[in-house]
């Protein structure tokens, strides 16, 4: 689509709190980039790039350990092998790096090595969360990135999230912001939040309406109309 044409030929950096792969997968189709299939290729894109703030379903980093048993060959084994290793206290010794990974690679059988077995990587459900978790050298591509943007779409954040203030703190003034949300109130407070933080060069807009209807009813081409 046009909308689709415009956000993959421009300056647009998508910065998610989410650890799920819709944006992943919708970012990543063959024919646009193809998928991510190193934690670099998230902002090694040309022209745009994807931040994930709390990390992601998809990457982990390795448990430090000997002697590991193999976890077997189906979904349910493995993921009854990595609670088990969790529940034994090993995942708090893990490797610093960060691996693309699906659920069916979380262990690696390598010769001479033995087995390895990978914990996901992203932050607990929890409303005091630890520091960003995505690579530090993401956040400096981000900042080096958005140092001239001037157009920020929010979509669903409350503005409870330090972290993501923390990632967007090189942003300039911003002439084009708008923040949807799913009801009045919740556009409102999140509007208070951003505007502790943002620099406006006029008022912010809140709207309260879904994702899927603001695209329905042209709020997205609106949007990227209004771009600077």
């Amino acid at each position: 689509t046009t909308i689709q044409a415009y956000f993959l030929a421009h300056c647009v950096a998508f910065v998610t709190l989410n650890y799920d792969l819709f944006l992943d997968r919708a970012l990543g189709t063959p024919g646009r980039g193809g998928p991510f299939t190193t934690i670099d290729s998230y902002v090694q894109r040309n022209g745009w790039m994807l931040i994930k703030l709390h990390g992601s379903v998809n990457w982990t980093r390795r448990i430090v350990a000997d002697n590991l048993d193999g976890p077997g060959t189906d979904f349910a084994s493995q993921r009854t092998r990595l609670l088990n290793i969790v529940e034994n206290g090993l995942a708090g010794n893990l490797d610093d790096a960060i691996r693309v990974a699906a659920w069916a690679e979380r262990f690696e059988n390598v010769r001479g090595t033995g087995w390895l077995a990978y914990y996901p990587h992203l932050a607990l459900p929890v409303d005091d969360k630890a520091d960003p978790l995505c690579p530090d050298r993401h956040l400096e591509a981000l900042e080096a990135f958005i140092k001239d943007c001037t157009n920020t779409l929010v979509i669903g954040v409350s503005g409870r999230d330090p972290d993501l203030f923390e990632a967007l703190g090189a942003l300039p003034q911003q002439a084009n912001f708008v923040l949807v949300a799913h009801n009045s109130k919740a556009a409102k407070e999140a509007v208070q939040r951003f505007e502790e933080h943002i620099d406006f060069a006029r008022d912010p807009t809140g709207l309260p309406i879904g994702f899927g209807d603001f695209v329905n009813r042209g709020g997205l081409r609106a949007f990227i109309s209004a771009c600077a």
